[in-house]
């Protein structure tokens, strides 16, 4: 991937550094002049391709960066140059409707975005509808259980009382005939 030579800022002559380290996309740079500031973009590599962005000044002298270009070839002692200035993103009439990697390099033509959009648009409408349709289960079977567990509760409480209604029922039979067979033994 190419970037967009138009959004490319001049590098500043005066600031060039040197890779220190390279630990997968961070890379730890020593400047000898100054610092670049965060968020200011640097260029390495052959053809200047691969392309950091400072995330840290770390002291006097070293920042850390992100790369956002793949980091092959890149190796301690290469030459960095600052741009002098961060990221820009083209800006105007000419650029609406269309979609832009992070670079402010076209992705696709009007056709290719509007698929995007559309497949995009498909693809949420279906998620949402499914989401929705889950939750509208979860709901039902969450007030099914609700009154399910009310109803037990209920009938919890009649098998209680019929329970103890039966239990009392053969208390009291019981205790009839001992008591009448005590007045029969007591006699006439």
């Amino acid at each position: 991937m190419k970037p967009n030579r138009e959004m490319e800022t001049t590098p500043s002559a005066s600031n060039s550094g040197v890779v220190v380290s390279v630990r997968g996309s961070v890379v730890d740079i020593r400047f000898d002049e100054h610092l670049p500031p965060i968020h200011s973009v640097l260029r390495t590599g052959a053809e200047r391709q691969i392309i950091i962005e400072v995330l840290a000044q770390l002291d006097a002298r070293r920042v850390r960066g992100i790369a956002l270009t793949p980091t092959q070839g890149l190796a301690r002692g290469m030459a960095v140059d600052d741009t002098g200035g961060p990221l820009q993103a083209p800006v105007g009439t000419g650029i609406l409707s269309r979609m832009f990697d992070v670079f402010g390099n076209t992705i696709g033509d009007d056709t290719t975005t509007l698929r995007a959009l559309i497949r995009e648009y498909l693809f949420v409408s279906l998620f949402r509808a499914c989401a929705e349709s889950l939750a509208s289960e979860n709901a039902s079977r969450l007030a099914a259980m609700q009154r399910a567990d009310k109803n037990i509760d209920e009938l919890l409480e009649d098998l209680n009382g019929t329970f103890h209604r039966l239990r009392q029922s053969g208390i009291d039979e019981e205790l009839f005939d001992v008591v009448a067979g005590f007045e029969s033994l007591a006699g006439p």
